[in-house]
């Protein structure tokens, strides 16, 4: 397991906990010699401590896409702010300019009523900053306003930008879905094995409560976990041949 794990949580204190008693369970021969009946020796041992490493890793993996993706989520919002201040400014200018010229107005997608949805908004910069199209007279009026092709080209970027960060937001969004995934099975696999390991542990090791102490066990949760010998023999003849498969 990696030290210094960045990640706080059920989840992390999970895996830090199956930590611990894997690592303590392989350090002690006493304890290896209790559990090894019982199918915990040190190759069962080494098997819950791939599935806890694998966790941290996945844990970690995890929260990386999530910062990653809320950072996208940001860049989205920050860009499109950008780009609406971009596309009110030069709306203004052009209604004001060709307020009596609904023609031009028309070719620069601000006929009508001034737009409020960000698709809508969208489509109308589209018209707005395509100087493709732009007649003569557009373009005099606009540089009148400092609107030239330098300036049209720097503001029109911004929609580009704002375009990027959606696509990359869309791409975190999916990566940070297959993480946690990721993190959801290999977190199941782990409870499984430790559920297991737990039962088995409380019964093999229910007289040495300082055993039971360095696996963060308790001679209390022994109690609780206690199950019959006939259950003892099946839990550990189903452990077996899962191992063997």
């Amino acid at each position: 397991m990696k030290k210094n794990v960045s990640i706080v949580g059920p989840e992390a204190e999970f895996v830090a906990s199956v930590s611990k008693a894997v690592l303590n369970a392989l350090a002690s021969a006493p304890i290896l010699t209790l559990l090894r009946p019982f199918g915990y020796d040190t190759e069962g041992l080494i098997e819950g401590r791939v599935l806890y490493e694998a966790a941290a890793s996945k844990l970690e993996k995890s929260a990386d896409a999530n910062r990653t993706a809320a950072g996208a989520a940001e860049f989205v919002e920050e860009s499109w702010g950008e780009a609406i201040k971009a596309y009110e400014s030069l709306a203004k200018v052009a209604r004001k300019s060709f307020a009596k010229n609904k023609a031009a107005l028309d070719l620069l997608g601000l006929k009508g009523a001034v737009p409020r949805k960000p698709l809508a908004i969208r489509n109308s910069a589209r018209k707005l900053f395509n100087t493709s199209q732009y007649t003569p007279d557009i373009k005099i009026q606009f540089a009148k306003k400092r609107y030239n092709e330098a300036k049209l080209s720097r503001e029109r970027a911004k929609f580009a930008e704002y375009d990027h960060a959606v696509e990359m937001r869309l791409r975190e969004n999916s990566a940070s879905e297959r993480a946690q995934a990721e993190e959801e099975t290999i977190l199941a696999d782990l409870k499984e094995w430790a559920a297991c390991f737990t039962q088995v542990a409380c019964v093999a090791l229910q007289k040495h409560s300082e055993f039971l102490s360095r696996l963060g066990l308790s001679s209390r949760t022994a109690g609780r976990k206690k199950i019959r010998r006939g259950g003892l023999r099946k839990l550990t003849s189903s452990r077996r041949r899962k191992r063997a498969a």
